[in-house]
Order: C-alpha cells, then sequence, then structure tokens
C-alpha cells in the first residue's frame, strides 16, 4: 500500500523537523563543547565548586560527536528519501539536556571564576 501524497507530505515534515532538532542540538554541543575545551581551566572549575574540567569535557565531547553523527546520518537518510522514524529524538534530547546543564549552569560559575575577585 503506497501513502497518499497528503501522508508523504507529512512524513518529509516530519523528517526535516527531526533534521532541524538535531542539528540545533549538534551546534548547542559544540558550543558547550569547545567553550570547556579553550575557554576554562581545570582551576576555575574547582573555584566555582563544579565537577572537574575533564569531567565537562568528556560529557560534552561525547554528547557533541553523538549528535553531530546522528544528524550526518539523518540528513543523508533524508536526502535518500528514506522516511524512518528513529530514536534520534531521544538521544538528541539527552545530549541537550546534559549541554544545557552546562551552558546554563557552569558556564556561568566558571565564567565568575575567570574574571577574578573583582567581580564580586
Amino acid at each position: 500500500m503506497s501513502p497518499t501524497p497528503f501522508q508523504y507530505l507529512i512524513a518529509q515534515i516530519v523528517s526535516w523537523t527531526n533534521v532541524a532538532v538535531l542539528v540545533f542540538v549538534a551546534v548547542l554541543c559544540a558550543m558547550a563543547f569547545f567553550h570547556c575545551l579553550s575557554r576554562t581551566k581545570a582551576v576555575q572549575f574547582e573555584r566555582a565548586f563544579k565537577r572537574t574540567r575533564n569531567f565537562w569535557m568528556a560529557v560534552t565531547g561525547a554528547c557533541f560527536a553523538i549528535t553531530a553523527l546522528l544528524a550526518v546520518t539523518t540528513v543523508a537518510s533524508v536526502v535518500a528519501g528514506r522516511l524512518e522514524l528513529s530514536v534520534s529524538y531521544i538521544v538528541s534530547m539527552i545530549a541537550a539536556t546534559a549541554c544545557g546543564v552546562y551552558l546554563a549552569d557552569v558556564k556561568p560559575a566558571v565564567d565568575i571564576e575567570s574574571s577574578g575577585p573583582s567581580a564580586w
């Protein structure tokens, strides 16, 4: 049984929405990873009473790698015409949560520590 044109259109919209969400989360994770990698020092995390820099580099790096891989494979799948729903939404939401915690909680605390005592 072949899908109707309306069902095909809905499937295309859902597939491209999945691509947009994955690309957004990959960019979010890249921002978190590269901030942790380049703009921070390990002592800043200790002063801010957060987990270690290595911990956050591992978390944000894994999230970035997974979401980038999922984004590439999902884009290739949609461009090739395969309209399959996958578990990438769940994985991308877990990655977005982990990187969101870094960007919303850890990054501001670490940035205050990097500005020195004059920030108080």
